[in-house]
């Protein structure tokens, strides 16, 4: 439980997640203050998983009482209507319309209680800026990396609004000296490193092998293999020697990590590559309680996966339209994995939607 000041002589009293299940005191608002569990800022998914909404009031007394109610609870559908009028029960006395509406999270830290900060590339669109937000939300400090500093930027602009701390820094992660300038940054800016997901990467034009450009090939080996080395090499030097010690490393991999699209080679090849990085980053990275773990996602709805919906080639020659999944499923998984103890790992996980052709692929 946490004191927090509204900014206007007030003071109110906010659960944090592992205090969901409780009772608090909301002293002084003089209005009626709701948390709305469809909210995606609210405590995280402990309380969502819980099933629990927040609500709590002014009585004409010098103390109000705040109290759980399910969603489903009469009660709460009085008091969250919006129009909470003349509700009497218990302390209950007086309800004012429902004017503030109020979220918080948790505030991610070490074991030392010092703020957890992620890094993650390609945070300017697609997976990445959903894992940022995800992970904004549930109280991370999050660097934001990309080549293009404006989408950079309208990710902070809309953290900000939802009160998180992120850091837009433009960086080319095929780049060593740009990969190295980031990281000063993260050192000067952030003291420390704790999550690492590396997400950018690209795909190449969709041609027969013969008639891939030698320099197409190596601008998705660049981006997609050698930008995540030069990631993870200035990551894991952080995290051996930062205090507390260690971190986690997550790469995105793809379905193409066991299993190729036609024409594909450069894409398919790098991704293969990326699943002995991550097994390597595994096994050097123990005895610094370093962990590395990957991602392999399947179709999430991105502007990279727009051309699923219109028809892509199949194994057997066709064009079949593809069934998309919801990015924010990658994200949630992502978090997942982000918050586990160091003393725990995903090594691999494949989030695809249901009935795309992968199962069964060729």
């Amino acid at each position: 439980m946490r004191q927090t000041n509204n900014g206007n002589g007030t003071t109110t009293r906010l659960l944090s997640a592992k205090d969901h299940a409780e009772s608090f005191v909301d002293v002084n608002t003089g209005r009626a203050v709701a948390f709305v569990m469809d909210d995606p800022l609210l405590y995280g998914a402990k309380a969502k998983e819980a099933d629990h909404c927040l609500i709590t009031c002014t009585a004409p007394t010098r103390r109000a009482q705040g109290h759980m109610f399910r969603k489903d609870d009469p009660k709460f559908r009085k008091l969250a209507g919006g129009a909470c009028r003349a509700v009497r029960s218990g302390s209950l006395v007086r309800m004012q319309p429902v004017c503030t509406i109020c979220t918080t999270r948790r505030r991610v830290v070490t074991g030392t209680g010092i703020k957890k900060v992620a890094l993650v590339t390609g945070a300017g669109s697609g997976i990445g800026r959903a894992c940022a937000l995800k992970m904004l939300e549930h109280g991370y400090s999050v660097v934001l990396a990309g080549r293009r500093q404006a989408p950079l930027d309208a990710v902070v602009e809309e953290a900000q609004h939802l009160g998180g701390d992120a850091l837009a820094v433009a960086c080319d992660v095929t780049d060593a000296g740009s990969v190295a300038a980031l990281f000063d940054t993260i050192r000067e800016r952030r003291g420390r490193l704790d999550v690492l997901f590396n997400n950018a990467g690209r795909s190449g034009s969709p041609v027969d092998i013969d008639e891939l450009d030698i320099d197409e090939w190596r601008s998705v080996v660049d981006t997609n293999l050698t930008g995540v080395f030069l990631c993870t090499r200035a990551a894991f030097g952080l995290m051996k020697t930062q205090s507390p010690r260690g971190g986690r490393i997550i790469n995105n991999g793809s379905i193409s990590a066991h299993a190729p699209r036609p024409h594909s080679i450069a894409y398919t090849a790098t991704k293969h590559a990326i699943t002995g990085l991550t097994k390597a980053v595994s096994l050097d990275g123990r005895k610094y309680d370093i962990v590395c773990g990957q991602i392999d996602i399947g179709n999430a709805a991105t502007e990279m996966a727009e051309r699923m919906a219109r028809g892509v080639p199949q194994a057997n020659g066709e064009i079949a339209v593809e069934p998309l999944m919801d990015v924010q499923h990658v994200a949630d998984a992502v978090l997942h994995m982000a918050e586990l103890p160091l003393t725990a790992n995903v090594q691999f996980m494949t989030i695809m939607a249901s009935k795309m052709p992968f199962i069964g692929r060729g």
